[in-house]
């Protein structure tokens, strides 16, 4: 997937992250998320509907260390409630609210 020229600019500087300092991941994503990045606009045309499931995900950047996704939650779709192992998470809501 292509996406537009602002949403690379962000994400190159996550993609040579120093390995295993989970610290310098969170605080770059941080960062990347910051409320007035001019990103966000460009983020919601990239997210990825999918009304049969909880959400719809478009995997921005992976890496060994980190991966970028953009989720769409479905409306009125409840999600199980589920972990990720021992990894680290920050969320930004672009649109609508979390509960």
């Amino acid at each position: 997937m292509i996406f537009s020229a602002a949403i690379q600019e962000a994400l190159s500087g996550l993609q040579n992250l120093p390995s295993g300092d989970r610290g310098a991941h969170v605080a770059a994503l941080k960062s990347y998320l910051k409320d007035d990045s001019p990103v966000f606009d460009d983020l919601r045309r990239v997210s990825v509907s999918d009304e049969e499931k909880p959400y719809g995900r478009a995997v921005l950047l992976e890496t060994d260390e980190l991966e970028v996704m953009v989720a769409q939650w479905t409306r009125n779709m409840p999600c199980a409630p589920h972990d990720h192992g021992g990894s680290l998470g920050v969320v930004r809501v672009l649109q609508g609210r979390s509960r």
